[in-house]
């Protein structure tokens, strides 16, 4: 998902509401601070910079994904989210194998990211109603961020690297 207004996906993704009002919007780059573009193209995910600590905290959900027949499913993605002024909002990675299903934290960050980032990360327990979503978390800081979201299976070659196997 590169999130520009030409995806043909970018409507399926949704929000999810935990404490505030505010929803991930798309937009270019940041509210401030140096991510002043995409990753790539025009457009990427954005989430609020406002005032109040925890709050609001909304998740951007991905549509249904069918991964049950990937063996070593990953998703990567780009992400950033500056500090501003000594303040920090914290980005989580989540997974749910089924749309009423709990949702389970797989990677998190809460540090000053002020460049796009590149992040790769394992989907544990594939099924054929998968979602994963980004919890953006405002704590005063520069909006969190994220672009180009690709779920693939993982080649042969990382997964050896990975285990320690040649």
């Amino acid at each position: 998902e590169n999130f520009e207004n030409t995806s043909m996906t970018r409507s399926c993704w949704s929000n999810i509401q935990e404490a505030g009002t505010s929803d991930w919007t798309y937009n270019t780059g940041s509210s401030g601070g140096t991510i002043t573009a995409a990753y790539n193209g025009t457009m990427n995910a954005r989430f609020v910079s406002a005032s109040g600590t925890n709050s609001p905290i909304t998740k951007l959900v991905s549509p249904t994904l069918d991964l049950s027949s990937l063996l070593a499913p990953r998703v990567k993605f780009y992400y950033g989210q500056e500090v501003w002024a000594g303040d920090q909002n914290y980005t989580r990675l989540l997974y749910r194998t089924s749309n009423s299903g709990a949702w389970t934290e797989i990677w998190a960050d809460s540090s000053s990211v002020s460049v796009w980032t590149e992040v790769t990360v394992s989907l544990p327990n594939p099924s054929s109603t998968y979602q994963i979503a980004f919890e953006g978390i405002n704590n005063w800081g520069y909006a969190n961020v994220i672009d180009d979201v690709l779920i693939e299976e993982t080649p042969a070659d990382d997964l050896g690297a990975f285990s320690g196997m040649s």
